[in-house]
């Protein structure tokens, strides 16, 4: 009998063997799958990431053309508001008839930039300062330089630079981008909206 189960027990082994090899083998191409399968995981993270990184430098760079030309362009108003002298109540209709919807893009611009954490909540507020105080500092300047000089064509050129500016940022950096943006609103209902608002606008033409 012990002879007999020692033939067993030789038998049984190279069984028990060629099992453990197989289960070895096996955890290790679950091993390898799952290496595989975090790697590739990996580097879709990473991918996304550098899209994220990169989407959000892209539109801090447009936020900062944005403000800084609308900077720019209210404070170039303000200088021919003070400046002009025949047409100051035309000119402030003026301003104040496009100055709400200026308001409302660098809002919405910044609003957005921040809800994606791109800038901070400093950072905004001092924007949005530095452009609600722009035109009221150029309007004090203007009147400045039109009690210290008599040439007429100073208020033109003001107004002809703070028109170049606005037209400049609205075709170059605001319409284009929002026309390919269409999580609000199709291409068509834009373009609509757009010449509504320019009909609206020229309608203050008399008065300007």
């Amino acid at each position: 009998k012990s002879a007999e189960r020692k033939r067993n027990e030789y038998s049984f082994a190279p069984a028990s063997n060629s099992f453990k090899n197989r289960i070895s083998d096996h955890d290790v191409k679950v091993n390898i799958e799952e290496q595989r399968r975090n790697g590739m995981k990996n580097e879709i993270d990473l991918v996304l990431l550098l899209n994220k990184k990169r989407e959000g430098a892209e539109m801090l760079s447009r936020c900062y053309v944005v403000v800084a030309a609308l900077l720019f362009h209210s404070f170039v108003e303000g200088l021919g508001l003070g400046a002009s002298q025949a047409h100051q109540f035309g000119v402030f209709i003026a301003i104040v008839s496009h100055k709400t919807m200026a308001a409302m893009s660098v809002g919405a611009l910044l609003s957005q930039a921040y809800t994606q954490r791109i800038i901070s909540q400093v950072h905004m507020i001092f924007l949005i300062t530095a452009f609600a105080i722009a035109t009221p500092v150029g309007a004090i300047l203007g009147i400045c330089i039109d009690d210290l000089l008599e040439d007429t064509a100073g208020p033109g050129v003001c107004t002809a630079l703070g028109a170049g500016t606005f037209l400049h940022v609205a075709t170059m950096e605001i319409i284009p981008h929002e026309l390919e943006d269409k999580r609000y609103a199709s291409k068509p209902t834009k373009l609509l909206v757009m010449a509504v608002g320019f009909s609206l606008f020229a309608c203050t033409v008399p008065w300007a």
